[in-house]
């Protein structure tokens, strides 16, 4: 069904009291953590200018372009040491990431409004047929906030052991993996 907007809807603003607020706040708190470990994983490749390299990934706006910059620095004669076979599985990795970027941006930045007092989320979406611009209401979806927050955790858990296969391959390196320790002055 579609609607369009109107007097009957009410916006919850600043209400971290509802339920719904409060898994938005969580599939985001999960999200941002999962992103601060990519983050994290390319700075460390900076070796000792750790602190120039998060400034620049923090002008990296998607999880996608961030996975596109590791790789490309992993690809580098100098990370030699990581195997084409670790470099797939991050391609992989990569690749399966993006469906649940989709289900964040539609859980994040759907504002959550009230319909006859229930909790519903407005979708509005270019996704449509024939590439339409689809405006509903639908309602919100516990189960699929808490699907996505563990989806999250799980990608997050695979990735910590890429990340590792990575760290213990540039380890073995002459110039290793260096640590987010600052050097000593």
């Amino acid at each position: 069904m579609t609607h369009e907007p109107d007097d009957e809807l009410i916006f919850v603003s600043n209400r971290a009291d509802t339920p719904c607020h409060a898994a938005v706040g969580h599939a985001a708190s999960a999200w941002s953590w999962f992103e601060h470990m990519v983050d994290l994983t390319i700075a460390k490749l900076a070796d000792e200018k750790i602190e120039v390299a998060l400034a620049l990934i923090a002008q990296i706006g998607s999880i996608h372009a961030k996975f596109d910059a590791l790789i490309a620095i992993l690809q580098r004669a100098e990370y030699s040491g990581v195997s084409p076979r670790t470099i797939k599985k991050l391609i992989r990795f990569s690749n399966e990431v993006r469906p649940l970027t989709i289900r964040r941006n539609r859980i994040i930045h759907d504002p959550v409004v009230l319909e006859h007092g229930e909790p519903k989320t407005v979708r509005l979406t270019t996704k449509g047929a024939n590439g339409k611009l689809v405006y509903t209401l639908e309602k919100f979806d516990m189960a699929e906030v808490g699907d996505f927050i563990a989806k999250v955790h799980d990608r997050t858990v695979e990735f910590k052991k890429l990340r590792n296969e990575i760290r213990e391959a540039l380890a073995a390196k002459p110039h290793g993996m260096q640590t987010a320790e600052r050097p000593a002055e």
